[in-house]
């Protein structure tokens, strides 16, 4: 049977304020987080892009050192919409889940502390995008200032050409869907209104992936909690951001896999 007694010190610390050194008139709790890592956007996981389809995966995770919130990082230029929801186990062993509404280009923090993580999913648009081409044969039979589809991937890509001579595209202007899911250097037959197919190579793709990384925000054992005091290598420092509900903070000094901190609070 495990050893369930307490020290005099840990009565202590469950019973007193130590800003005050009064009574609780509830349960008061000390934890203590030795070497924290710092904050990495991919630490949990390396960036991965899509399929087309929406996926779980679960391999290659690395869990995080304590419990704390993690973050979702998206690589692309422009998202088209998607949710990567992480799923893993609470400081108690529960099953739980946060769910991440995916930003271009931003990395997006979560609110509940992961012990441990089993899985997250990708959503279906992270790939690639289409972002430039190289016209091999213009085709025949396209109008000025036409669109120019190119089909396949996972999404079609548009792109509006500004000039075409005898009906032959010779420049493309812009692009108004970047598409998904194409290979850089295919080479690729197209279609526009009442043009004729061109071959096109598609000389830049962009890659779009997701990361999944940790946060400053630690985890407590317990939730719906009020801190009464932060230290950081045993010197004491103002409560920084707290979520009472989850039981987290993010400390005034952050984390760098180096600093000690401690924290009290009462339930």
């Amino acid at each position: 049977m495990a050893d369930t007694s307490l020290t005099v010190q840990e009565i202590l610390n469950r019973c007193f304020d130590p800003n005050t050194n009064t009574l609780f008139s509830g349960g008061a709790f000390h934890e203590t987080f030795t070497d924290p890592d710092a904050a990495a956007i991919a630490s949990i996981h390396a960036a991965v892009s899509g399929n087309g389809t929406l996926q779980t995966s679960a391999g290659n995770l690395t869990q995080p050192d304590y419990p704390r919130c993690l973050s979702v990082t998206d690589s692309s230029v422009a998202t088209t919409g998607g949710t990567c929801v992480i799923t893993g186990t609470n400081v108690m062993g529960e099953t739980i889940t946060d769910s991440f509404p995916l930003v271009a280009g931003t990395t997006v923090s979560g609110t509940v502390p992961f012990a441990t993580v089993t899985s997250f999913t990708i959503p279906s648009y992270v790939g690639g995008g289409v972002s430039a081409i190289y016209v091999s044969s213009g085709g025949t039979g396209f109008p000025s200032s036409g669109s120019l589809t190119i089909t396949g991937g996972n999404g079609a890509a548009t792109f509006t050409f500004g000039a075409s001579a005898n009906g032959v595209i010779n420049a493309i202007n812009t692009i108004t869907a970047s598409g998904l899911g194409y290979t850089t250097g295919a080479w690729t037959a197209t279609t526009g209104s009442t043009g004729v197919s061109c071959f096109i190579n598609l000389s830049n793709v962009i890659e779009s992936t997701i990361s999944i990384g940790t946060t400053n925000k630690l985890g407590m054992a317990r939730k719906n909690i009020t801190f009464t005091k932060s230290c950081v290598d045993d010197a004491d420092e103002t409560i920084g951001t707290t979520n009472t509900a989850n039981g987290t903070i993010i400390p005034t000094t952050a984390p760098n896999g180096t600093r000690d901190f401690d924290f009290w609070y009462r339930q």
